[in-house]
């Protein structure tokens, strides 16, 4: 498109890149990077199982966040 070169991903079309060269090697990134983290999340997740670990949602971890940050600023300021 307009002499630039660019991928189709669920997240969106990705570029635009100057060759298809680099179109094609960014893709194959993105791919790995998708690939990689999709194990991780996977590896993170039985770890957690088989250490008992609980994982919290996103929601949860900020109000966790918030609670341990308000505490440690009364305990700054007293």
């Amino acid at each position: 498109m307009n002499e630039q070169w660019y991928f189709a991903a669920r997240e969106g079309d990705q570029g635009p890149f100057a060759t298809a060269r680099e179109a094609r090697q960014e893709m194959q990134r993105f791919a790995r990077e998708k690939h990689d983290l999709e194990h991780f999340q996977h590896d993170r997740e039985a770890a957690a199982r088989s250490a008992n670990i609980p994982l919290l949602s996103l929601d949860r971890r900020v109000s966790v966040h918030a609670r341990v940050r308000d505490r440690a600023t009364r305990e700054l300021m007293i």
